[in-house]
């Protein structure tokens, strides 16, 4: 029918939602592009409803569960990363190998942040607005493991003041929400930098955690 012929794009339909409600977004899409069929031997099957479906995501959990699902592997599937590159450009590209391996947003972004520190130690400072994402995004997941019974970012980072000189630059990045308040404050870019050390830093006073990391990231 006209289904088949149809190619659909869906854009990020996972926004700010709990892990309950991305597995019934999931459960709901997978049911919308798939439906039960029966092969010439009158064997139970999945057949595609649609000639085409383009899925994009900012969700890891959302992403983690289109990469796991089986029906969407034998279907056929390529999986490439969109990077923002200034206000009106964004760059495709061919997915990550670490986001190919990594079933842990955390060790993801860990991943990230390691390649980024040597890039820094060799020489090659590269002052890249995504990076600025990735570093709030751990900050985010470590100090919430560490302090969970704080609720706001900025309050989590403060409790680590006593002993850490490099705090006022995690306060600085924990200020910081969104992409576009992010691309509208080149000081903030330019200490992207020290913002990395500062939480290698930190996680360095995690000893056995960050042995735990580094050993996560060295399988891949």
């Amino acid at each position: 029918g006209v289904l088949k012929e149809t190619i659909v794009f869906i854009d990020d339909p996972i926004s700010s939602l709990d892990s309950n409600h991305v597995v019934q977004v999931f459960s709901k899409l997978i049911g919308i592009m798939f439906y039960k069929t029966k092969n010439d031997k009158e064997q139970e099957t999945n057949a595609n409803r649609f000639k085409q479906v383009f899925l994009s995501t900012h969700s890891f959990d959302f992403f983690d569960f289109l990469k796991r699902e089986h029906r969407i592997k034998k279907a056929g599937r390529s999986m490439y990363m969109l990077n923002r590159t200034s206000e009106k450009k964004a760059n495709l590209s061919d997915l990550p190998k670490p986001l190919k391996e990594y079933n842990s947003e955390y060790v993801y972004l860990f991943s990230l942040i390691k390649q980024y520190k040597d890039l820094c130690e060799s020489g090659e400072i590269v002052l890249d607005l995504n990076m600025a994402n990735a570093l709030r995004r751990f900050l985010e997941i470590y100090t919430a493991m560490k302090l969970p019974h704080i609720l706001g970012l900025n309050d989590r980072v403060q409790q680590f003041a006593e002993d850490f000189y490099d705090l006022p630059y995690l306060q600085r990045l924990s200020h910081f929400s969104s992409f576009d308040k992010l691309t509208r404050h080149d000081e903030l870019i330019a200490c992207l930098p020290q913002v990395c050390n500062a939480i290698w830093e930190l996680l360095k006073k995690d000893e056995p955690h960050f042995q735990s990391l580094i050993k996560a990231v060295s399988k891949s």
